[in-house]
């Protein structure tokens, strides 16, 4: 199984079929192959925490491979951590919207926005950020009638963008 999987990864990293994920290191975030991006880890959370970001299967299988190999786990204890892991990124997402909203005069209706982590065309670039967190991106675009927006990018492969005008959501795709 281990051989497969090397070989596996040295195949598609040869052709630069690896799917690319985000990391963030003390030098800033990097889009890395997984390959990369699982030597690049360096505890069991981050494994978990890039194991959560995956969207196909074989990823999820490669990460749950890796981490069994370097920490002995068995299958049980896998599928344990893996809902641990998910739970810890659910808890860290619910307690920046709890914390804003208690720290923030807003509306009934937004309050309520930002804790199921929704968003609306009005929204400040906080409230956003409170209720999505972080972009993985932003960036500036100028419209054809010359306005300036912007950009906020969220996900890596299933992307979505959203653009802020004088700092309030305008629009999004």
């Amino acid at each position: 199984m281990t051989r497969s999987l090397i070989a596996i990864t040295a195949v598609l990293f040869i052709f630069g079929c690896e799917n690319q994920y985000t990391v963030v290191t003390e030098q800033g975030s990097k889009d890395l192959p997984l390959s990369k991006a699982l030597d690049n880890a360096e505890t069991e959370q981050e494994l978990w925490n890039l194991h959560s970001k995956a969207v196909e299967e074989e990823d999820k299988k490669r990460i749950e491979a890796y981490i069994q190999k370097h920490y002995n786990h068995k299958t049980e204890q896998l599928e344990k951590r893996e809902l641990n892991a998910s739970s810890e990124y659910l808890k860290k997402q619910n307690k920046r919207r709890m914390d804003y909203v208690k720290s923030h005069f807003l509306s009934k209706e937004m309050k309520e926005l930002i804790l199921q982590g929704g968003y609306k065309k009005g929204m400040t670039k906080e409230q956003f950020r409170a209720s999505r967190g972080k972009p993985t991106d932003i960036t500036e675009f100028k419209n054809n009638e010359g306005e300036m927006f912007e950009v906020w990018t969220e996900g890596l492969f299933n992307e979505r963008k959203f653009y802020f005008k004088n700092g309030k959501l305008d629009f999004w795709d």
